[in-house]
Formats: structure tokens, sequence, C-alpha cells
């Protein structure tokens, strides 16, 4: 989940609860490894336009980075589902 998704719901003359900022201190962040990683996110997104499915370059970025780390990636975005099913991104599914 990205940062701005923790803030789903705040309206812009409300204060984010304090809280939110508790919890974004503990999020995990990933670093880029490696130079190939815009080579690896480049060739899931073409795997996915070949296919005519949608694919962004942003959410391919956001999935190679889940990928190259084994970490699932926690999303209400359905367009990440295509990246689970070809090219082996982890999701979080609810229960």
């Amino acid at each position: 989940m990205g940062i701005a998704g923790c803030y789903h719901g705040i309206t812009i003359q409300s204060q984010p609860p304090p809280v939110l900022f508790s919890v974004l201190e503990k999020i995990y962040h990933l670093s880029i490894t490696d130079d190939d990683y815009w080579e690896r996110a480049g060739r899931a997104r073409a795997i996915l336009r070949k296919l005519k499915l949608k694919a962004r370059t942003a959410d391919a970025l956001i999935a190679q980075s889940c990928i190259d780390h084994d970490v699932p990636l926690l999303t209400r975005d359905k367009d990440f589902e295509v990246y689970a099913k070809h090219c082996g991104l982890k999701l979080v599914v609810e229960p």
C-alpha cells in the first residue's frame, strides 16, 4: 500500500489521526537493488501489454519492487491482479 493509500478517506479540512504517523514510521520501504530493476519492470509491463492487459508504468515499478524483494503487495487496486497472474507478484488477499 502506498503512502497515499493511508490517507484514503481523510478530507482536506481534517487533520490526519495521530496514530497514522506512528504506523507510517513502521512501514518497510523497499529499495531499488540494482540497475536491472528498470529493465525487469519494463519486461513485466511488456508481457502484460503483449497480452492486451492494462499495464501502467507506475504499477510495473511497484510490482517489480515487491517481486524483487519477495514481499506481498497490500492493495485494493485490481490492476495488480494481472501482475500476480502473469509476473509472479504476490498479493495480500482479504479473508
